[in-house]
């Protein structure tokens, strides 16, 4: 018979919270810590989703900040962004128009 997987709740952080951890770098100047998005926990560490590379990666040694919701903040840029393309878009229209 299997035995039932119970995870540690200490673990446990709110899905969507910014992650940090650290990535080894060759250059030694550069910076090391990377942020990105907490998904889930697996037995074998934290699933987190990186916003640069568009990648899932899973790594043990993370730290959490929880009052720091990034989701949050890349939809509010995505909107934003997406208003100001309109903007200019309608703006070369009526500028086409005029000619």
């Amino acid at each position: 018979m299997a035995e039932l997987y119970v995870p540690d709740l200490n673990k446990l952080h709110p899905v969507g919270y910014r992650a940090i951890w650290i990535e080894k770098n060759e250059n030694k100047l550069a910076s090391k810590t990377l942020t990105g998005v907490y998904i889930s926990y697996t037995r074998s560490g934290y699933k987190l989703f990186n916003p640069v590379t568009k990648r899932v990666l899973i790594r043990r040694d993370v730290w959490f900040r929880d009052d720091i919701f990034p989701l949050l903040i890349d939809i509010l840029v995505l909107a934003v962004s997406t208003l100001l393309k309109r903007a200019v878009f309608e703006a070369l229209n009526s500028l086409q128009g005029s000619n």
